[in-house]
């Protein structure tokens, strides 16, 4: 999340919907200077992503920021839920079961989708663990727990031009969708199977390293080749098997239909 005063916006990061890419364009006018960008442990929500907080996370753990939600003009951009859910598992495969993307099949995909539909089934955004964050619901960083919708201005992911029309009228500032911010949002793999070993027994000190350290990180290992972009597995997979298509339609089926809903013709101030 970005909240900038200055500009008169907030950006909310919904999981795996292009927010890196935006982010690091505008993290320099963050009136709170990446605190919603950190894991931490809390006090009442245990260990969570700060950047993934949803809105009635946000309403009762950080008031004032919340306030400036409600009051300045606010954006989110949405995915369409199958796409959004086969990348979530695709990250969910690499970053905890260690896999390289190239060895992600259909079955392998289609067996780490029945088990995260049956540990979120029947549980809200608040009580996903931080494992799983990423498939919380996008309902919940648009409306309160009221069912108020808080968030003006939606943005679907594939129409993200629409979003950078937005920017430059509404804040001035001029966002890229290639070049060089697209790397956040690549799928990397690293290219040795050795190395991706190493890495994987290291996860824990790893998961250490402040986030800023990551990127220029990763920024070297891509500029010498150890890592590189990689082909997804796509969710035209998982719509094949019933069962699974079912099971996202029954948990995901709010996002479904805010998805579907969204006009992306908001482009004057509001």
């Amino acid at each position: 999340m970005i909240i900038s005063t200055e500009k008169n916006f907030v950006f909310i990061h919904i999981p795996k919907n292009a927010g890196s890419n935006i982010r690091n364009q505008i993290k320099l006018y963050d009136d709170f200077n990446e605190e919603f960008n950190q894991i931490i442990l809390h006090p009442v929500l245990g260990h969570t992503y700060t950047s993934h907080l949803t809105l009635s996370e946000l309403k009762y753990n950080y008031p004032e920021p919340y306030r400036l939600i409600s009051e300045l003009r606010s954006i989110a951009i949405l995915r369409d839920p199958y796409e959004r859910f086969t990348s979530c598992l695709n990250q969910r495969l690499r970053e905890f079961k260690g896999m390289a993307q190239s060895e992600i099949t259909q079955s392998v995909l289609e067996a780490e989708a029945k088990e995260v539909l049956s540990q979120i089934n029947g549980k809200s955004s608040d009580e996903l663990p931080l494992e799983l964050i990423h498939f919380r619901k996008q309902k919940d960083f648009v409306f309160d727990s009221e069912g108020r919708q808080v968030i003006d201005n939606l943005f679907k992911f594939d129409e993200l031009d629409q979003l950078v029309q937005w920017f430059d009228a509404n804040t001035g500032i001029k966002l890229e969708l290639g070049g060089e911010s697209s790397k956040y949002n690549a799928t990397l793999d690293v290219k040795s199977k050795s190395l991706k070993s190493i890495i994987v027994r290291f996860k824990p000190l790893i998961n250490l390293i402040p986030d800023q350290l990551k990127d220029k990180i990763r920024d070297f290992l891509i500029y010498i080749g150890i890592y590189g972009r990689t082909n997804k597995t796509t969710a035209q997979l998982l719509i094949q098997n019933q069962d699974i298509s079912k099971s996202v339609d029954d948990y995901y089926g709010q996002d479904i239909a805010l998805y579907h809903s969204v006009s992306n013709l908001n482009l004057v101030s509001a």
